[in-house]
Parts: C-alpha cells; structure tokens; sequence
C-alpha cells in the first residue's frame, strides 16, 4: 500500500510511520513535516490513504483536507489530532475518520478495513 502522512511534529510523524508499517508490512510511505508538500504526492502516486495530524488550534488542516477532496474525492484521508476538539469538524470536512493521540496499529488497519468494506458496498 502507498500512504502519505503529514505531521508538523518530526517524532509523531516517524512514530506513525511505524504503526503503518507494523500494520501493513511492505507499505510505501511518504512523510511530510508540512502539509504543503501532500499533494504533489496524492497527484502523483497511486496513494491508498493519507494520514494528516491537526494541531486542535490550527483548522487551516481541515481546509487542506476539503482541498484533497476536491482532488481525489474517493482518498481516504484520516485525521490524528491531540484532542477531539475537532472531530465534528473534520467529519464536515470530509475526513474518513478522526484519531486522538496515541493511535495504535489496529485503528489504523480498522480505518483502512472500514474504508474497503464500504467500497466493496457500493
């Protein structure tokens, strides 16, 4: 699987590298310390899901999450946050689902799993 996270936080973002890692084995994963750079790589890789961390202060994620679905509006995309602070919001956003820290590696295959089921569905 190919997967883009973006983490402002250098630590948090190498730490979900390896819950992805850990959950699906063989994964390509592009990182990201600025959200900025996701789309150059949504546009220009087959990308399974995108994994955004949103400081609970700063919803100018949430705006870069309504972007992405303007561009690919079947990506999952999943937002990992601090707090729930903001999940009513990124759910209006279009987020696929919303994570407070620390998130574990069967979350992420759940997330992933929910989103093949409901495409199976359709």
């Amino acid at each position: 699987m190919i997967f883009v996270t973006a983490d402002s936080c250098r630590t948090q973002l190498e730490r979900l590298t390896q819950l992805l890692i850990l959950a699906f084995p063989g994964s390509t994963i592009y990182q990201h310390t600025d959200l900025c750079r996701v789309p150059h790589d949504v546009l220009n890789h087959k990308v399974d899901a995108v994994f955004l961390e949103i400081e609970p202060d700063k919803t100018n994620g949430l705006d870069f999450v309504q972007m992405l679905r303007r561009q690919k509006s079947n990506l999952p995309v999943f937002i990992i946050s601090q707090t729930e602070d903001l999940r009513e919001e990124a759910a209006e956003a279009g987020a696929n689902d919303y994570f407070v820290q620390p998130v574990t590696e069967q979350q992420l295959r759940d997330a992933i799993q929910s989103v093949k089921d409901k495409e199976n569905a359709s």
